[in-house]
């Protein structure tokens, strides 16, 4: 309200001024007289007034348009621009559907093509860089990645692209290198400190300070997932010290990794082979009852029966109520203890034990253990022998050490899995196409989140 008022005041007082002028040049006319090079002239002076701004607006005039007539190149290369920058965009929009579709050699050439019409636009270099790696051409994958490496707004993209890279080339050393560059941009980011704790396992770290241990990623860390990682990190030391046939070293470390990590099932048996070797069976005993409070496993009872080394069948047996305790019910327990009474011929409790676990679950091993009692019990029932075999065709698979990043059967938990590297991800689970978690310990393992092999 306030400012049209004084606009309004303005026109007036520009109105009163004109009015002014009008009657000066009324009242007191006169004549303006100009000599030049022998010429006079003599005008009034109103006139005179009218000629100056009339030659005043004619000037600005042209000087306008001999300005726009200046500024034609500069408008036609922004719109030549922008018609660039229109079909950059659209080749951008266009290279990211391609690779969602998974047409990564269309993505290549339509991000080649948006790279060429706008070199400036960062997210060009990322889907040229992605569309490349997932098409398998590393060289400009790479290519792509220093640069996006060496622009402050990419520059974290550009690394993780370069580390997967190096990932896939087992380069551990040149990960190494990387990491620490991607973990000085972004610290508390999981994946690159799921990364460096991997990296610790996988260039074992046994006679130097880890990676993690340097760069102090604690802080970022669950109390979880940094006890497991120093777990992982112990028993590579214990298994160095083994190799060195250095039996009280073996046990130290092997002895804090399951402190840390109480249901590593290889630690609990490799450790309590050593106390049996001394003969500390007690030790060793109570190693194993520990380990199997967290997961049931057989080569717990395996290892069990080391214990006792002048134990009998039968004397077997029965010790087994002290390893699996309040666990009995459990499907493996249940075929431990079967597994035990039919060595000692204990035919009606190896019947009780598999009766109720097959009741749970029918797995091949189940079945396999009921056909060698029909067998040893009623070795002319050939018709229930039979059947019990041709049960084991199509009973479910057994449990099994297996990879869950490339679902890769081991025959024994390992640190990382030889088939495709991954740090801590072998699990006892049910094989096949309804893989089946049975580890109690769920969500221990070091990964601290999914990681796509993708850059985006």
């Amino acid at each position: 309200m306030k400012r049209g008022i004084f606009h309004g005041s303005y026109i007036l007082f520009k109105l009163a001024l004109v009015f002014a002028a009008a009657y000066l040049l009324i009242s007191f006319p006169g004549e303006i007289t100009l000599q030049w090079m022998g010429y006079h002239l003599h005008m009034p002076i109103g006139i005179m007034i009218i000629v100056v701004f009339s030659a005043t607006a004619l000037l600005i005039v042209l000087h306008n348009i001999w300005q726009s007539f200046l500024r034609i190149p500069a408008r036609y290369n922004k719109k030549i621009e922008e018609s660039r920058q229109l079909k950059a965009d659209k080749a951008l929009v266009e290279g990211i559907t391609a690779i969602a579709a998974g047409d990564f050699q269309h993505a290549q050439q339509l991000s080649e093509k948006a790279l060429e019409l706008n070199a400036l636009q960062p997210l060009n270099a990322l889907v040229s860089a992605q569309a490349s790696y997932m098409k398998g051409d590393m060289e400009k994958a790479v290519k792509y990645f220093t640069q996006m490496s060496q622009n402050p707004s990419t520059a974290f993209l550009g690394l993780r692209g370069l580390i997967l890279h190096a990932r896939q080339k087992a380069d551990w050393h040149r990960v190494n290198e990387l990491l620490r560059k991607a973990f000085a941009l972004k610290p508390s980011s999981p994946w690159v400190l799921q990364e460096i704790l991997q990296i610790d396992i996988l260039l074992q770290h046994t006679d130097h300070v880890s990676l993690a241990d340097k760069l102090g990623v604690q802080k970022y860390l669950t109390k979880v997932q940094f006890n497991r990682h120093r777990a992982l990190i112990n028993w590579q030391k214990a298994e160095q010290a083994g190799v060195l046939k250095d039996l009280n070293e073996f046990q130290k470390y092997a002895g804090k990794a399951l402190e840390l990590a109480p249901d590593l099932i290889e630690i609990a048996v490799r450790l309590s082979d050593s106390y049996v070797k001394t003969k500390q069976f007690n030790k060793a005993q109570k190693i194993l009852m520990s380990t199997y409070r967290h997961l049931a496993h057989p080569d717990l009872a395996i290892a069990w029966k080391k214990t006792s080394p002048k134990a009998d069948s039968v004397e077997y047996y029965s010790s087994l109520d002290k390893l699996i305790g309040k666990h009995s019910g459990k499907y493996e327990s249940l075929l431990i203890m079967a597994e035990a009474a039919l060595s000692a011929k204990l035919w009606g409790q190896a019947r009780e034990h598999l009766t109720v676990a097959l009741k749970k679950q029918m797995t091949r091993r189940a079945c396999r253990l009921m056909a060698e009692l029909e067998e040893a019990e009623h070795p002319s029932n050939l018709q229930e022998i039979k059947m019990w075999w041709h049960k084991i065709t199509i009973a479910e698979n057994d449990a099994a050490w297996v990879c869950k990043s490339c679902h890769t059967v081991s025959q024994k938990w390992k640190p990382f899995c030889e088939s495709c590297s991954a740090v801590d991800q072998i699990e006892w689970m049910q094989t096949g196409s309804g893989q089946k978690r049975l580890s109690s310990a769920g969500g221990s393992s070091l990964q601290i989140t999914y990681s796509p092999e993708t850059v985006l």
